[in-house]
């Protein structure tokens, strides 16, 4: 009688075992990788939005609150916006009695698009500019998103 060679239940049960493992450490590393590549979609967006904001200074002499965020010559998604991972949920601008209108701050908020974690949702990114100190700052809003980006100096 010949032997026949197969693998017995324990050294499946061990491959499997293993295999889970893995998976378990895994997956969450994953989703924080795409993630933080969702980021780079906020990053646009404050790129896009601080180039409207400098047109429209030089067209109208301040910069556009967010009651302005229509006249600004961008595209800007809004909470309406279905195919976005972030939308534009406030926009102030700043100032002193004195020297007027010297910069804006811009709010972006994470819509469920993609995650049904409960940190990441209604989560936001502030992006504070003031054209005196040439500062853009990143921080998170009443919710602060977990992948804030560091802090940036320049124009």
């Amino acid at each position: 009688m010949e032997k026949t060679k197969a693998f017995t239940i324990l050294e499946i049960l061990i491959v499997v075992v293993v295999l889970g493992v893995m998976a378990s450490l895994a997956i969450p590393r994953y989703a924080g990788i795409v993630e933080k590549s969702r980021r780079n979609e906020a990053m646009h967006i404050f790129s896009v939005l601080k180039q409207a904001q400098e047109a429209y200074r030089i067209q109208c002499g301040t910069y556009a609150s967010i009651g302005q965020l229509g006249e600004l010559e961008a595209e800007v998604p809004t909470q309406d916006s279905t195919n976005t991972y972030f939308y534009v949920s406030d926009m102030a601008v700043g100032g002193t009695a004195d020297q007027g209108v010297t910069g804006y701050s811009i709010t972006l908020t994470r819509t469920a698009k993609g995650t049904t974690d409960p940190n990441l949702i209604g989560s936001r990114i502030v992006m504070q500019y003031n054209k005196n100190t040439f500062k853009t700052s990143f921080h998170g809003g009443a919710k602060p998103y977990p992948y804030i980006p560091a802090e940036t100096s320049g124009s």
